[in-house]
């Protein structure tokens, strides 16, 4: 099956919208001035600032308590994300056209699972990579040799030029930009495909056979690095949930059964959907987690 990896803040989810209401909501309850949402925003440069130091710069601006302003650094965005349909929809057209879709993000891991279950995504993606659990971060072409041992053929959406793009030129990926009415600036590298959104992008993929379309033949096969560090969805592969706002919002951290998107489903008597994986090396962890990089 060919293989797509895929962004998950301000690509799938918006994150800085989920982020700018849990601001508003803070600024609110605490009594402080609607008009410092932006200032916190532009602290924040779109989750990619430190932790720490947006931690510091709240509390020196607003004298409010500590632990509140964590909370909200922690939580925020996770409590207030949504998945538009139309991007959901858009994902199980890409994984009825015979895709594999793994999420490679960068972030902290109870947060970027809290988004992924808190949205519905852990039912309309194989699984996730999350770069704190990984040890690295993109563009490292570890994280992305994370998500499967072989990526020939696969294809990487994102909106970062440094993270998402820049990482999938080093590998020879196709990469597709969601640009957001931005224009590309960087001259070393380029991606292969340009979209205004990621429903866009996500439809260059939707027809049967696309991962053969540029002279690829995709298959994606088990990882070659610690299992711990590929979450997979909890589910039959083919599930389609007809409505997600059907299920209890999922808390981030929390251990759920995973499969792997190369494993091989087996009926047993009493054990009905059992899945059984194909042996697989494994290796040691690849290094520290960076813990300044908050991306909420």
């Amino acid at each position: 099956m060919p293989l797509l990896l895929v962004d998950l803040d301000n690509t799938l989810i918006d994150r800085d919208a989920a982020f700018r209401t849990a601001v508003a909501a803070f600024l609110d309850e605490h009594g402080l001035p609607a008009a410092d949402l932006d200032w916190v925003m532009t602290a924040d440069a779109g989750g990619y600032a430190s932790r720490a130091a947006v931690a510091a710069s709240m509390i020196d601006r607003f004298g409010v308590a500590a632990r509140s302003v964590r909370t909200l650094l922690d939580v925020g965005a996770a409590d207030h994300v949504v998945l538009a349909a139309p991007t959901a929809d858009a994902l199980r057209r890409v994984r009825a056209a015979g895709w594999t879709c793994v999420i490679v993000t960068n972030g902290r891991t109870v947060q970027q699972e809290a988004k992924i279950r808190n949205t519905g995504l852990d039912r309309l993606v194989d699984g996730w990579v999350v770069s704190e659990a990984v040890g690295c971060k993109k563009p490292d072409p570890a994280i992305f040799r994370a998500a499967a041992a072989d990526l020939a053929g696969a294809w990487m959406i994102g909106d970062s030029p440094h993270a998402d793009i820049a990482g999938a030129s080093a590998l020879g990926l196709t990469s597709v930009w969601v640009s957001a009415g931005r224009p590309w600036t960087e001259t070393g590298y380029h991606p292969t495909h340009t979209a205004a959104d990621v429903v866009t992008a996500l439809g260059l993929l939707s027809q049967p056979d696309r991962g053969q379309a540029d002279g690829h033949r995709a298959r994606h096969q088990q990882r070659d690095v610690e299992p711990d560090h590929l979450h997979l969805a909890p589910r039959d592969v083919h599930d389609d949930p007809a409505d997600l706002n059907d299920r209890e919002p999922g808390r981030g951290g929390e251990r759920q059964h995973r499969r792997d998107p190369g494993e091989r489903r087996q009926d047993h008597p009493g054990r009905s959907g059992e899945f059984q994986p194909a042996d697989r090396p494994d290796e040691p962890h690849r290094g520290p987690v960076d813990p300044a990089h908050h991306r909420l």
